[in-house]
């Protein structure tokens, strides 16, 4: 083989495979898990507000 070849499948493999096998990428979800859509700002707002409520209410009972 050509010294280019080697020297482009090396690239390949530490680009490509070595990356893999290092920092391996999360297995795919499973068929039956559906995944949530984003929240919007008003909703992540009227979550942030109950869970500060919820908050407050826990610390009014001590």
């Amino acid at each position: 083989m050509k010294v280019e070849v080697v020297w482009r499948k090396v690239c390949d493999y530490v680009r490509y495979d070595l990356k893999e096998i290092a920092f391996p990428s999360s297995l795919p979800d499973p068929s039956h898990f559906k995944k949530r859509r984003k929240l919007t700002m008003k909703e992540r707002y009227l979550v942030s507000l109950s869970a500060l409520v919820n908050c407050l209410n826990i610390l009014m009972c001590y």
